[in-house]
């Protein structure tokens, strides 16, 4: 049992080691600049799961519920969500040019998040195949523009849990990839995320831009002899677990609280998880930290690619 519950919690760990880590800053963007851009990228919890009334005992529950495929159970928390999508909210409150999501559902009823992306006027969708097709719960992750783009395959070993997808948008000489390294697999990971980095590179090398962004599920320090480029910047802070959760997990019983900290290596706090890679020449202006119901906390950066 302990270790089953190990196995799940790794599952969902996440963080980041900042290489290069980028202040707040407040600067006015100047919105006739023709590579000016706004990017999000949002976790959903499982396409739109809340997380503000939620006892930690029930968010665990909650995985063995779409792991397991108990599709009516998910389906109803859905439902029951206190407040808008996560996607929903993030558009409303800052309306991005480019959104990575990650968490979405392929399910029966289809996803949640696709259909409010579409109704809000983004049209040019690339989603990432799935590693466990037979799987109708599986998580996947997309990238969504509403700026006119064209699905790119990123070959990337998408097996033992990875989810890779990218959008190539011609108006920027941009290639938007969207990331969620395997969570059970190190050593999968890692060879995954290296590729990712060294896709990312020969694009910025071959004098085109790029942004990644999404979840590598491990921290960067534990991959011994993989390194983020000088030639990219990174966007991160504190957004994972949500306050509530974290409240929650605070608020459960000693044994629960005890393992649920060290396994999910929540001993200080908050962790680093959820992140936006930007070519280090990009201007950054401007980012925002985005609580929605989901179990994590959305990350938005405004800023101005160089001509290319």
């Amino acid at each position: 049992m302990m270790l089953f519950l190990t196995s799940l919690f790794n599952s969902i760990i996440f963080d980041l080691t900042i290489f290069q880590y980028t202040n707040k800053t407040t600067i006015i963007l100047d919105k006739n600049s023709s590579k000016a851009l706004k990017v999000a990228t949002i976790n959903t919890f499982f396409d739109g799961i809340s997380v503000r009334k939620m006892s930690f005992y029930t968010w665990v529950i909650t995985h063995l519920y779409t792991f397991l495929r108990i599709r009516k159970r998910v389906r109803r928390l859905q439902l029951e969500r206190n407040g808008p999508h996560p996607v929903e909210q993030v558009i409303q409150n800052h309306n991005p040019d480019i959104i990575v999501v990650n968490e979405v559902i392929n399910a029966k009823w289809s996803s949640d998040s696709v259909k409010i992306l579409k109704a809000k006027g983004y049209e040019y969708i690339s989603i990432g195949p799935s590693p466990t097709p037979r799987n109708n719960l599986t998580r996947l992750n997309l990238v969504a523009s509403r700026i006119e783009g064209e699905v790119e395959k990123i070959d990337i070993e998408n097996q033992s849990g990875g989810r890779f997808c990218g959008l190539r948008i011609k108006k920027y000489n941009l290639l938007v990839i969207g990331v969620l390294a395997s969570p059970f697999y190190p050593i999968s990971r890692k060879e995954q995320i290296k590729k990712v980095l060294e896709y990312s590179l020969k694009v910025l090398n071959s004098n085109g831009n790029v942004i990644v962004a999404g979840d590598l599920n491990c921290e960067m320090k534990d991959l011994k002899d993989v390194h983020l480029p000088e030639k990219f910047q990174c966007i991160t802070d504190n957004t994972f677990p949500h306050n509530n959760l974290l409240t929650a997990l605070d608020n459960s019983f000693f044994i629960i609280r005890w393992l649920g900290k060290f396994i999910l290596n929540l001993g200080e706090g908050q962790r680093k998880l959820d992140h936006i890679f930007i070519p280090s020449d990009a201007n950054l202006k401007e980012y925002w930290i985005e609580e929605t119901s989901s179990d994590h906390l959305g990350i938005i950066a405004e800023l101005e690619l160089k001509d290319k």
